[in-house]
C-alpha cells in the first residue's frame, strides 16, 4: 500500500536539513587575521621567520633576487600588510607553476606618517581584490599558489612610480647595478612602522605614583620599556622618561623582558604617570666580502649595531651562528668598536646559511639578528 504522506515529509526534512547547513555556513566567522608584528605590519605569511628562503640580492647564478621569500604550504591566506588600495592583480607569467601563469597583486600602502611605498605580493592563486579596490590590514588579498616549492614572493617598491622598467611585477635584475627602485622588504617593514612608535601606553590609575629618578621598577607602572645604548645607571638600560620631565632606568638584571623579532619591551602594572615612549631599539646588519668564495678561502664577515637614531652600541657581543638544517649552531662571536661597528674572518666548510645575532645582557632575551648565505666552490665563484 502506498503512503501519499510519506515522500512529502522525506522531501521536507532534506529542504530542512539543508536550509540549516546554509545558515550555519553564512553564520561561520570569517578567517581571522594574525597578530601584527614588527612595526605594526601584518606579516603576509603571518610569520616574521624566513631563514632558509631567498632573500633579497641572492645571487641565482645569472641573476639578482629583487624580494623576500616567506614558505607556506599550498592554499594558506596570504595578508595584506596594510591599509592600501590595489594598483595591479591579475595573473602574470613567471608566478605560477613551472613558470607559467600565477596571480601577483600590487597594493599601495602608507606609514603612519604617510610615506607610500608599494608591495607586490607574488605566487598566489584565489585573488580575492581587483584593480582599484580599497584593502584593509590584514585581510585576506589571495592564497599561495601550487608553485614549488610553495612561497609567497614579497618584494617592496617605495614611492608612487612603478619600477624604472614600468614593470610592477619584476621579481629580478640581470643587473647587479640595477634595482629598478626595489629595497629590501624586510628591512624596510622594520624601519617603516604602520602606526605611530611613539605613543604612550594605556596605564591604570591608582592612589599611588611611582616617579622616582633613579630606577623604574617592574612593578612601578604599566607600559613599555625601550631598550637604550646609554642612560643614567649605565651603558645598556631599559630606559623611558616621565611626563615631569625625568628620566628613569632599569637595570637589565631588574627586569624579565620579553620581546617581538626587533623590539624589546617589558610589561609592569599597576600606577601612573603613563611612560612616553622613546624608540631606541637596535638594529643589526650583516655583509660579506665575498658571498661565493673559493673553497679553503676566508672572507669578512661585518657588520654594525645601532639604534633607529644611528647611534653605535659600544663593546656589544655580536654571535655568528650557522643553520645546520635543523637548528642555529654557535660558529664565534666578535664585539663592536667605539663605532658600533664589528668584523672578522671566517672560512666556510661548503655553503653556508649564517647569522649574526645582538643579544642584550639578559638571559631572557633571544636578540635581533641578520643572516646571509655563502656559496663555496673550487671555483671563483658559484651560481647560487
Amino acid at each position: 500500500m502506498k503512503h501519499p504522506g510519506i515522500l512529502p515529509r522525506v522531501l521536507r526534512g532534506i529542504t530542512t536539513l539543508l536550509l540549516v547547513a546554509l545558515v550555519l555556513l553564512c553564520a561561520a566567522p570569517a578567517m581571522a587575521a594574525p597578530t601584527p608584528g614588527t612595526g605594526g605590519w601584518y606579516w603576509p605569511t603571518a610569520t616574521e621567520d624566513f631563514h632558509g628562503w631567498s632573500g633579497w640580492w641572492d645571487f641565482r647564478g645569472y641573476c639578482w633576487h629583487l624580494a623576500q621569500d616567506m614558505h607556506s604550504p599550498a592554499g594558506k591566506p596570504v595578508y595584506a600588510v596594510g591599509d592600501g588600495t590595489v594598483l595591479e592583480s591579475k595573473y602574470v607569467r613567471g608566478y605560477g607553476p613551472g613558470g607559467g601563469l600565477g596571480g601577483a597583486v600590487v597594493i599601495l600602502h602608507k606609514t603612519y606618517d604617510g610615506v607610500e611605498f608599494k608591495a607586490l605580493y607574488g605566487h598566489l592563486a584565489n585573488l580575492k581584490y581587483g584593480r582599484g579596490d580599497t584593502v584593509k590590514a590584514g585581510a585576506v588579498i589571495g592564497t599561495i599558489n601550487n608553485s614549488s616549492p610553495n612561497h609567497l614572493h614579497f618584494g617592496i617598491h617605495p614611492g608612487k612610480k612603478y619600477p624604472s622598467d614600468n614593470n610592477p611585477y619584476r621579481g629580478h635584475t640581470y643587473t647587479k647595478s640595477n634595482t629598478y627602485g626595489f629595497v629590501d622588504p624586510v628591512a624596510y617593514l622594520r624601519s617603516h612602522y604602520r602606526i605611530d612608535p611613539y605613543k604612550a601606553p594605556t596605564v591604570a590609575t591608582v592612589a599611588s605614583v611611582h616617579t622616582t629618578s633613579t630606577a623604574l621598577w617592574a612593578r612601578a607602572c604599566s607600559g613599555r620599556l625601550f631598550w637604550a645604548e646609554a642612560a643614567e645607571s649605565g651603558p645598556q638600560t631599559w630606559t623611558c622618561s616621565l611626563p615631569n620631565g625625568t628620566a628613569a632606568c632599569v637595570e637589565p638584571s631588574q627586569t624579565v623582558p620579553v620581546h617581538d623579532s626587533t623590539r624589546y619591551f617589558l610589561t609592569v602594572v599597576k600606577t601612573e604617570p603613563a611612560i612616553v615612549v622613546k624608540d631606541k631599539m637596535p638594529r643589526l646588519s650583516l655583509r660579506a666580502s665575498d658571498r661565493t668564495p673559493a673553497r679553503g678561502k676566508a672572507v669578512t664577515l661585518s657588520g654594525s649595531v645601532k639604534n633607529s637614531a644611528a647611534k653605535p652600541f659600544v663593546h656589544a657581543r655580536v654571535r655568528i651562528e650557522r643553520w645546520d638544517g635543523s637548528k642555529w649552531t654557535y660558529v664565534t662571536s666578535s664585539y663592536t668598536s667605539t663605532t658600533g661597528t664589528w668584523s672578522l674572518k671566517y672560512t666556510p666548510p661548503g655553503r653556508a646559511i649564517l647569522r649574526a645575532r645582538f643579544i642584550p645582557p639578559n638571559t631572557y632575551s633571544t636578540g635581533v639578528s641578520a643572516s646571509l648565505r655563502l656559496a663555496v666552490s673550487t671555483r671563483s665563484s658559484l651560481p647560487w
